[in-house]
């Protein structure tokens, strides 16, 4: 049974204030910026704050895609390891 079939109505600064703590811990100075220019809870926006937290979300995997380019991880073509190539293979006997 949902929540609004037994009358309960749960408002939105509460909604609001759910999200952010639902998040991991690597999202809390996203959380203490989002909440730093609200004077009130009770004026805490749910879809505002999601919007952050989206826009938050959006900025990390771009971050990490850019790192992704500018660091591509290395992986031995001959023994098939990570962390060095072929030409630096010490599986290879000369």
């Amino acid at each position: 049974m949902e929540l609004a079939e037994m009358g309960i109505v749960i408002k939105d600064y509460l909604l609001a204030i759910v999200m952010s703590k639902s998040l991991p811990l690597s999202y809390d100075k996203c959380v203490a910026t989002i909440f730093a220019g609200i004077k009130d809870l009770e004026q805490a926006d749910s879809r505002y704050v999601a919007n952050k937290i989206f826009e938050e979300e959006m900025r990390r995997e771009y971050k990490s895609e850019d790192a992704n380019i500018a660091f591509p991880r290395k992986y031995c073509s001959n023994c098939k390891k990570p962390g060095h190539l072929m030409e630096d293979c010490y599986g290879i006997v000369l």
